[in-house]
């Protein structure tokens, strides 16, 4: 009996510990799946306020920007009718990318066009200097097999090797035409190119000769090179459109002459402004003269020829350093630039634009010989001093920068140096010429 009762109590005592194990359960996963869905409502509002946040400042963004560049067009317009002398050649806040003008910039300065050229018509004449000595001696044209291997201009030293000077009198005469229709083509592919947005070609001195660029080829590609001792120099508050003077004046400063930017600017660059006549609004070629004051806010700029002739009249007034040092006026590509004379430890004066922006607008005047010229607001000198090829990038010496030097990516700087006409200078030591 005892025992029937023990079992019994046991019984009930396990049900009850059954029943309350199963309400706690059930009690624990209600707790759950509440705090799950709310976590899931928190986390899905969340998730529409970042949305909702990270819209807003793309569209603020958006219509401020046209708000300035609206506000920027306008300024330009007042700026240009209350001075006479056109719009400021830009400061670094000021200027913002548009994509208007890329089809204004003339495509005409592919340098492969002559030496093609030349290939073209050297081809007939390999031929027939091929000929000759076939009909001269039939021992030879195993030698003449191994000359068509090489059917490049390159094969006048291996003709003495095999055959006398004087059986090939007319591989030296066909070798020097090509070589004089160079110099004679040159001139003049490069005389349309300084003529970017002029209407006359003999506005534009033919000065971008290219026998003038001295044969620095190296064998091999370098990837990486700096040139030590260039140091940057910031142009404001005194040249706030003298970019191109303050450029000069680190690419001196390097080569051991000093010169300050302000007296470089005032005493030796060629420079003249804006004026009317009979109602005409003439200027300056940039090409050779700089626009404007560069101490204004409200100048153009020039061209390298320009910086050229800067430099050209500072020899002048210190004729110890005629005999040191000369400046050639460059029309290259600009992967020349960097093999040939960055990795050279030559640096060289680009023009660009500021930030490597798109340059954009117009504003144009008559030339007393009768042309005309656009001039497009976006227009920077740099100093190249360096590239890393497997970083994509190029060092240069940016006077719109406070600190004075800048890195670009080598695409984006390539691409506005085409736009703008492939326009750049260097200094040479004489000993290297």
């Amino acid at each position: 009996m005892k025992n029937s009762l023990q079992e019994k109590r046991h019984t009930e005592e396990q049900d009850r510990i059954w029943s309350k194990a199963i309400w706690v359960a059930i009690v624990i996963i209600a707790i759950i799946v509440v705090i799950a869905s709310w976590t899931i409502f928190i986390f899905s509002n969340s998730r529409i306020r970042i949305n909702e946040s990270s819209e807003m400042p793309e569209e603020v963004s958006k219509m401020e920007s046209e708000e300035e560049v609206s506000k920027r067009k306008v300024d330009e317009e007042i700026s240009k009718k209350e001075r006479g002398e056109g719009v400021s050649e830009m400061k670094a806040e000021e200027e913002v990318s548009e994509m208007e003008a890329e089809e204004d910039v003339p495509e005409m300065e592919t340098e492969e066009d002559v030496p093609e050229m030349e290939t073209e018509e050297d081809v007939p004449e390999m031929e027939a200097e091929e000929d000759v000595p076939e009909m001269e001696a039939e021992e030879d044209v195993p030698e003449m097999e191994a000359e068509e291997d090489v059917p490049e201009m390159e094969a006048e030293e291996d003709v003495p090797e095999t055959e006398a000077e004087e059986d090939v009198p007319e591989t030296e005469a066909e070798e020097d035409v090509p070589e004089m229709e160079a110099e004679e083509d040159v001139p003049e592919t490069e005389t349309e190119e300084n003529v970017p947005e002029m209407e006359a070609e003999e506005d534009v001195p033919e000065m971008k000769v290219e026998e003038q660029v001295p044969e620095m080829k190296v064998e091999e590609e370098v990837d990486a090179h700096i040139i030590s001792g260039v140091n940057g120099i910031f142009q404001f508050p005194e040249l706030p459109t003298g970019c191109e003077a303050t450029a000069l004046t680190t690419l001196m400063n390097f080569w051991g002459i000093k010169v300050e930017k302000y007296d470089l600017a005032m005493n030796y660059m060629p420079r003249k402004g804006l004026f009317y006549e009979d109602d005409v609004l003439y200027g300056p070629n940039p090409i050779d003269t700089f626009v404007g004051d560069p101490s204004s806010d409200y100048s153009f700029g020039c061209y390298t020829k320009c910086l050229v002739r800067t430099f050209e009249n500072y020899l002048n007034t210190h004729s110890e350093l005629k005999d040191n040092y000369t400046a050639i006026d460059l029309d290259i590509e600009f992967s020349r630039i960097l093999q040939e004379f960055v990795t050279e430890d030559l640096p060289v004066i680009v023009i660009v634009s500021p930030y490597l922006r798109d340059p954009y607008g117009g504003f144009s005047w008559k030339l007393k010989d009768g042309g005309i010229w656009t001039w497009k607001t976006g227009h920077h000198a740099m100093v190249v001093y360096g590239y890393d090829l497997e970083k994509e990038e190029v060092y240069v010496a940016d006077s719109a920068v406070s600190s004075g030097m800048a890195t670009y990516p080598v695409n984006e700087i390539e691409r506005i140096y085409n736009m703008k006409g492939r326009y750049a200078m260097t200094i040479l030591p004489k000993k290297k010429q």
